[in-house]
């Protein structure tokens, strides 16, 4: 059973297990998947953490110019270690690359409980990613759970 088969199944009041018929939505969130698995896996990262919930082909640029993508460290969800995370620079990055950053920054906050990709935001908070402002744009990780 694939993680998104897993996610959608669930047990009616009769204790008799629901048949689950996967649609074409579905279909494509799992291919999706394996893409985002396969990403980052090859990025050189050993654990996929993230889970894309996001309405949108991962193909598709997710956010245009330069950006660097933000996540902020928290003690409650990530512990004593968690730290800022900040990418490098990216430039039209898709949503395929957004879930491979994702993925990183869950290992360097270590908030695993936040696992879902919703989408980008500005952040409300600002951070010292090591380039001027006016050359780039922040956006921060909206994870749920």
């Amino acid at each position: 059973m694939s993680k998104h088969e897993a996610l959608l199944s669930h047990i009616l009041d009769d204790d008799e297990p629901c048949v689950y018929e996967p649609d074409e939505e579905d279909l494509q969130m799992e291919i999706w998947e394996k893409r985002i698995e396969e990403a980052i896996l090859a990025s050189g990262q050993k654990k996929v953490r993230v889970i894309y919930s996001v309405e949108a082909d991962v193909d598709k640029v997710a956010v245009e110019g330069k950006v660097v993508l933000v996540g902020f460290a928290d003690d409650f969800w990530g512990g004593k270690k968690s730290k800022n995370y900040h990418s490098e620079v990216l430039i039209n990055p898709t949503w395929l690359e957004v879930a491979v950053r994702a993925n990183e920054m869950i290992r360097v906050t270590r908030d695993t409980h936040h696992s879902f990709l919703e989408g980008l935001d500005k952040p409300i908070m600002n951070m010292d990613v090591g380039v001027r402002e006016d050359d780039v744009t922040l956006y921060e990780f909206m994870m749920g759970s």
